[in-house]
Formats: C-alpha cells, sequence, structure tokens
C-alpha cells in the first residue's frame, strides 16, 4: 500500500499537517492534519509498504504491545482510506 498522492509534511505550532504539493495539489483539496503516530504512518506509505513493514517499523518505535500498535495502524490506515489517501 502507498499513499496517491505527493504531500509536504509540515509543523504548524504543535500540529503536523501534509499539504498537496505539485499536480496532486489540483487533486487533493486540502490538507491532512496527522499526531505523532499517524505521521510515523504516513511517512511510512510514501513508498510501496505492506502493513506488516509499518508494524514491525512502530513497534521498534514505540513502546506498546504489538497488538496495540496494531489496532492503531489499522484505525489510521482506515482513516487515511476513507479519505481517500491510499493507492
Amino acid at each position: 500500500m502507498q499513499i496517491k498522492y505527493t504531500f509536504e509534511m509540515m509543523q504548524l505550532g504543535d500540529e503536523t499537517v501534509a499539504v498537496p504539493v505539485g499536480k496532486d495539489a489540483a487533486s487533493f483539496h486540502g490538507v491532512v492534519k496527522l499526531n505523532d503516530t499517524a505521521a510515523f504512518i504516513f511517512n511510512h506509505l510514501k513508498e510501496q509498504i505492506s502493513e506488516e513493514e509499518i508494524l514491525d517499523a512502530l513497534e521498534k518505535e514505540y513502546e506498546a504491545t504489538r497488538e496495540e500498535l496494531a489496532a492503531d495502524l489499522h484505525k489510521c490506515l482506515a482513516d487515511f482510506q476513507e479519505k481517500g489517501l491510499l493507492a
């Protein structure tokens, strides 16, 4: 799976947002507001990657059980899918 648009990530105060750039700016309207975990996942989705690979990366980065991380990952991916971000 992979993000289907080109985004630039920015810090706006305490917020992380992803802004579409280039030709994708006309295709995707708006910005995507991300918490720290969602930004971590979003960054991994810039290249083709499997859910399992993202989960492995989350496990190395965060101190939580694999089950908790998997639940967060599934929720985040569902949100990205709902917003039409995934290819």
